[in-house]
């Protein structure tokens, strides 16, 4: 992905999974935000899984944009995964 954009639409109770492959230490920084029409029920979620599967990133903030930045604690496949927060929002 290294810096490329990608777009398209959450649904009510959806997730939408992406790989990447990172070298230790890599800078990764994930942002996710509404565009057009506001949606109160919208809260982008983001959470970012490691090589082993283990969590190692999420954001906190429940607004209606949300970032994540970390460096790769190891080399490999890191899993981002995007949604809402509450699973009845779509954005």
């Amino acid at each position: 992905m290294n810096g490329a954009n990608h777009s398209g639409t959450i649904t009510l109770n959806d997730i939408d999974p992406w790989t990447i492959t990172a070298a230790a230490g890599e800078r990764i920084i994930v942002s996710l935000a509404e565009t057009g029409v506001f949606n109160a029920t919208f809260q982008p979620q983001i959470r970012v899984s490691g090589p082993t599967g283990a969590q190692v990133a999420q954001n906190t903030q429940q607004f209606q944009a949300a970032q994540v930045d970390f460096y790769a604690p190891t080399a490999g496949t890191y899993t981002i995964v995007v949604g809402s927060f509450d699973l009845n929002g779509t954005g």
